[in-house]
């Protein structure tokens, strides 16, 4: 992640600045991609946390029930 923060606030730059014109659009698509990435992130943490507030040490719970269900649905329908 913090590679992703370092490339997104590079690229953020050379869109404000107004860098290399034959390049803007290739930084515009990966700048678009990390803050997506990075916003998932960060929302994926703060459901985190608030889980952990609500539910205590049991919301680690969640993830193994989706892990489960996931394993259990990729050996019932493999590609």
């Amino acid at each position: 992640m913090t590679g992703s923060t370092i490339q997104a606030t590079l690229d953020g730059v050379d869109l404000l600045i107004g860098g290399d014109p034959a390049q803007s659009d290739t930084v515009r698509t990966r700048f678009g991609r990390l803050s997506l990435a990075i916003v998932c992130f960060a929302g994926g943490c703060a459901s985190a946390a608030l889980l952990y507030w609500l539910l205590g040490f049991w919301c680690l719970l969640v993830p193994v029930v989706i892990g489960t269900v996931t394993a259990i649905t990729e050996t019932e329908n493999p590609d």
